[in-house]
């Protein structure tokens, strides 16, 4: 039952569901940001978006993952009303308050990918991503 229990919070390493997976996430990008006095990389790749349901009982469980969002640089839909239990219902789970999508890792070995006209990969959780980051009002602070 492990293996199904992670499979149910990760897909292919590209959308991590759960307040405890995503704040490790958040707290190691955030701790490696502070430590790189000497070397400029990164061994987590940092999420392209951060999807948060706001109906999450109580609401100081996911009140620290705004600032750390903000601070990394990454986009961050928040999601009114019932949110947490319809996203659930779509993923055919309980329910989720937050979900990170990240972008996918290309793996050069002579495959050629499958681009639109603009060069853009027509990967779909990309896709949504890149449309959901066009919808979200850039912040002028």
């Amino acid at each position: 039952t492990q293996g199904t229990r992670r499979q149910r919070f990760s897909w292919n390493n590209r959308i991590v569901m759960g307040t405890n997976q995503c704040s490790k996430i958040l707290e190691t990008l955030m701790s490696e940001s502070i430590n790189t006095t000497t070397t400029s990389t990164t061994t987590a790749t940092k999420p392209s978006l951060i999807v948060l349901a706001r109906d999450l009982h109580p609401p100081t469980m996911l009140v620290h993952i705004p600032p750390l969002a903000q601070q990394l640089g990454i986009p961050l839909l928040l999601l009114p009303g019932r949110a947490s239990i319809e996203l659930g219902n779509a993923l055919n789970i309980q329910r989720t308050s937050i979900m990170m999508f990240f972008p996918f890792q290309h793996e050069n070995q002579g495959e050629e990918e499958e681009e639109e006209e603009g060069g853009k990969s027509l990967d779909p959780i990309d896709s949504f991503v890149e449309f959901v980051k066009d919808q979200i009002p850039v912040s002028t602070t």
